[in-house]
């Protein structure tokens, strides 16, 4: 039996077809997830080889990347197909519209900033995975229900923002985008969560591995490490340009 995830896209539902005589390896996992990010930094060079200089195309990247893989991301979780790479290819192209137009933008104000955002979350994520190799932590399921719930209020609490940005307001979620010792406390608190989502990740795809689930699935823990990283470098990039902006 696998146990929970704080993902969704990792969720109990996605192993429980049945076994092949192909199953899911480590190795076949790391090829799958080497892929989708080699797609995502395809997107990602899209954007600064053709935005570099239009501040309205970067916005255009930004808002086509963020809403069509939100869309896949919901065709992936609810259809459940049975060739994932059909949708999880595309959704980590439209991943790196998203990461490029929200880089380059803030490359705009602040250069060197994406560098260092996707340094810092290289480092998170070498960390997180050391940890989990070498302490032999495991995410059990009270770790990840609670986490869980703090990912869901994150996400609601994106989701009044991005629908308030839509609607043309002014209105914003107050502190999340703020400055001040709260703004920033607040990314930093929230980087921390994306951050320990990547424990219930890995030990999914571990259990995964071990329970021989169908080789289909090797996509499904491909992708939602991918959703997990960039969520990391997004907060991340949104941290370094509040404490760059105080300067």
């Amino acid at each position: 039996m696998v146990a929970n995830t704080t993902n969704p896209f990792l969720s109990q539902k996605f192993w429980e077809y049945g076994q092949t005589q192909q199953r899911m390896t480590f190795e076949g996992t790391i090829s799958k997830i080497l892929t989708l990010f080699g797609v995502m930094l395809l997107g990602v060079f899209v954007v600064f080889a053709t935005a570099i200089n239009n501040p309205s195309m970067m916005m255009m990247y930004w808002l086509v990347g963020a809403i069509g893989s939100f869309i896949l991301s919901l065709v992936l979780w609810i259809a459940r197909p049975e060739n994932p790479q059909m949708v999880v290819l595309p959704h980590a192209f439209l991943e790196g519209l998203f990461v490029g137009g929200i880089s380059l933008f803030a490359e705009m104000f602040y250069p060197g900033i994406a560098l260092n955002a996707g340094l810092i979350t290289t480092g998170i994520v070498g960390s997180m995975f050391a940890f989990f190799k070498f302490t032999g932590f495991r995410a059990s399921r009270g770790f990840n229900m609670v986490l869980g719930s703090a990912v869901m209020a994150i996400m609601f609490v994106y989701l009044i923002q991005m629908v308030l940005f839509l609607a043309g307001t002014n209105l914003e979620v107050p502190f999340l985008h703020s400055n001040g010792p709260i703004g920033i406390g607040i990314s930093v608190v929230i980087i921390a969560i994306a951050s320990l989502t990547l424990l219930s990740d890995f030990t999914f795809i571990e259990n995964g591995i071990k329970g021989g689930s169908a080789q289909k699935y090797e996509w499904y823990g491909a992708h939602g490490l991918l959703v997990s990283v960039v969520w990391i470098y997004f907060e991340v990039l949104r941290l370094l340009m509040k404490l760059a902006s105080k300067r």
